[in-house]
Formats: structure tokens, C-alpha cells, sequence
């Protein structure tokens, strides 16, 4: 009998342990500014000053970062990226949320752009629109670094190809110096323009990427992730990657919606709809643990 108690009290013990552990995040974007006290308070932070990555000299702007909503009230970020050909004229976007995040389902609604606000005659440029989970570089090499690209979209090619490519990246480390990357990537090689919704499920030493619901990659082992990451979106140009123009122009990448939750069993194709029950329901954000 007191082993039949124990063994209840465990199996008690553990759902009431991984009750407590499910967390779900949310957010419609529906805020006034990058300075909204809401926006702050929810645990984003947006990025300024210089910094990689990027060409040398650029830098990042608050201002860069910012929101707006559509006739139905619908709201959605805006990340602006703009430059006249070289890293010194050049100002990016980043906006990341504090660092809670492993195991789970993460999922965005992207507007990807192919060319410039300006047109395709100062099209060209390798700009980088991205959607990613990072953790710190304790060292170089540091193999409990942990980050997964779930999007960089180079509408203008970059990093050995040439026009749109769309990569997915796991990582295991890296070395700034000299530059040592330990990764694994996939790619889709065509157009993206217009609304895609990125998910990616990080379970069971799988990582599994989709795009609009459809897997296209799974890398396993070392790249699995080890410790908590935040969520990030950011916009940057690729060194080296300028037309030879110094006429100013301006790319934009469009968030609708940045969703996680700590269930790996939700169907990728699943998630649109769950969103569109948030929205319905009048839930601009929301963070359980």
C-alpha cells in the first residue's frame, strides 16, 4: 500500500509539474510607437546603436521600428532598412523578446518585400529579413550557444547564391574571429513575396521547418538547442552586398503576428486558424507560464 501512495503521489507530483510548465505567447502587434509603454511592459526591447550584423559602420534605429494598422484595426510591425550603398549610410531594424523560449512551436505571419519602397531601378541590394531565436556567446565555439533561423529571406541573393533565397539555419556555434560557423542550413531558392506564415516545432531533438504549413527541412543532433533563447525579427544588409548606387533606398518587412507555445504536437498547417480564434476572441497579447 505505501508503495501504491508513493507512486500516486509521484504520478501527481510530475502532471502538476508539467501543468506548471506549459507557456503560450502572443502578440497582434497592436501598439502606437516603439516607445509604447505596452510594447515595453510585454518584454520587448528594440534595438539602436552600432553593431553587427551588417556591413561595418551600420547602425540601428528605434525610429526604424514601428506600427500600424489597418482598416479593420488590425495591427502589424514595421522593420525599415534603408541605405545609400556602403555601411556608414546605412540603418537597420531589430526587436526581440526576452529570452523564455526552447522546446515549442514558434510561428510568424511574414510580408516579405523582393525590392525596394523605391522600385526595381534601385533594386539589388543583399538585404536580409529575418525571424530567429538566439542565446548569448559565452566563448567563441561555446557549444552551449544556441540559435535557429527560422527565416532569412535575401530577396537579392547573398552568401554564394544569387536572387531569392530563402534559408533555414540551425546552429551549433560559431568563432567572430576568424569567422568558424557551425551550422546546418536548407534553402528554397524562388520568390517569396507578399504573406508567409514560418513555423518552426523544436522537440525531441528535431527541429522541423515550415513554410505555409508545408515542412521543408528537419536537422537533428548538436544543432538541437540547450538554452533558452529570446524571439527576434530583424531587417540588415549583407557586407558587401550593394549596387554601386548612392541614391538612398528603403526596404520593409512586415510582421502580422509572432505566436509560441510550449506544445510540440500542434499540426504546422493547424496554426493560422488558432491565431485566427485569438484574434476573433479580441486578444491582443497575451504570456502564460
Amino acid at each position: 500500500m505505501k508503495n501504491i501512495l508513493l507512486s500516486l503521489i509521484f504520478l501527481f507530483s510530475t502532471q502538476l509539474f508539467a501543468q506548471k510548465g506549459v507557456k503560450e505567447m502572443f502578440d497582434d502587434f497592436n501598439y502606437e510607437s516603439h516607445q509604447d509603454p505596452k510594447l515595453l511592459d510585454f518584454g520587448w526591447t528594440v534595438r539602436k546603436g552600432n553593431g553587427g550584423p551588417g556591413a561595418p559602420g551600420c547602425s540601428w534605429s528605434e525610429d526604424y521600428v514601428s506600427f500600424a494598422k489597418e482598416p479593420d484595426g488590425n495591427g502589424f510591425l514595421i522593420l525599415k532598412a534603408s541605405t545609400k550603398g556602403s555601411g556608414n549610410s546605412s540603418i537597420q531594424s531589430e526587436i526581440h523578446h526576452k529570452r523564455d523560449y526552447l522546446e515549442g512551436t514558434y510561428a510568424a505571419r511574414i510580408f516579405f518585400n523582393d525590392a525596394p519602397l523605391e522600385g526595381d531601378s534601385l533594386d539589388g541590394d543583399q538585404i536580409n529579413q529575418t525571424f530567429f531565436a538566439i542565446s548569448p556567446l559565452a566563448y567563441p565555439l561555446d557549444t552551449n550557444y544556441s540559435e535557429l533561423d527560422f527565416v532569412e529571406y535575401l530577396p537579392n541573393g547573398g552568401w554564394g547564391t544569387a536572387g531569392n533565397t530563402l534559408w533555414m539555419t540551425s546552429w551549433e556555434t560559431y568563432q567572430p574571429q576568424p569567422w568558424v560557423q557551425v551550422s546546418k542550413s536548407d534553402k528554397v531558392q524562388k520568390s517569396h513575396q507578399y504573406w508567409h506564415t514560418i513555423a518552426c516545432i523544436v522537440a525531441n531533438d528535431s527541429l522541423k521547418y515550415y513554410v505555409d504549413g508545408e515542412l521543408m527541412a528537419t536537422h537533428t543532433g548538436k544543432y538541437y538547442p540547450e538554452q533558452k533563447m529570446s524571439i527576434n525579427f530583424n531587417q540588415w544588409f549583407i557586407a558587401e552586398g550593394f549596387i554601386p548606387s548612392n541614391k538612398e533606398r528603403t526596404y520593409i518587412q512586415l510582421v502580422d503576428w509572432v505566436y509560441f507555445s510550449e506544445k510540440t504536437d500542434l499540426n504546422a498547417k493547424d496554426i493560422p486558424n488558432k491565431i485566427e480564434k485569438l484574434k476573433a476572441a479580441k486578444i491582443e497579447r497575451k504570456y502564460e507560464n
